[in-house]
Order: C-alpha cells, then structure tokens, then sequence
C-alpha cells in the first residue's frame, strides 16, 4: 500500500489426507504473490485458503511473520481443521 516492499517469513504445517504440497510449488504459488499489495493478515488466510483447496489436509496452518520496518513487526497465523 505504501510501494515499499515487505518481507515476509512464511511457515505452513499441515497433515495430509491423501496429497501432500511439493517444495517447488510452494515457492512458485507465493512468488506469484510478489507484486500484489496485500496486508499481512491477507496474505496468511490466502495461504491457508490456497491449501486447503489444493490438498484438502485433515487440519493446516499458516503463519505469515512480516520483518519489522520502522520498529514495528507483525505476525498474523489463520488456521483450519476438518
């Protein structure tokens, strides 16, 4: 929102059912997400909806963590169980 850019750490946990997520798709799925202007609370129920639609696990989550710029950082986790 404000055109500088935002790092993020990324951690996703799951159990799968029947599908599990490759590595490289993973890197693809959230470099598609590089130029979008999302809030950091966005960008973690993104990840999980994105999930869980893919592989439908018995329960996942995501936790978004934001590097801190101007001495604020933020952390933002959604999570999902059958």
């Amino acid at each position: 929102m404000t055109g500088q850019p935002d790092w993020y750490t990324v951690v996703c946990s799951y159990q799968p059912k029947r599908l599990c997520l490759e590595s490289k798709t993973i890197k693809l799925f959230l470099q598609s997400y590089r130029d979008k202007g999302l809030f950091c609370e966005k960008f973690a129920s993104e990840i999980l909806e994105a999930v869980v639609k893919a592989i439908s696990p018995r329960w996942a989550w995501v936790e978004v963590i934001q590097t801190p710029r101007g001495g604020v950082g933020l952390k933002a986790t959604a999570n999902w169980a059958e």
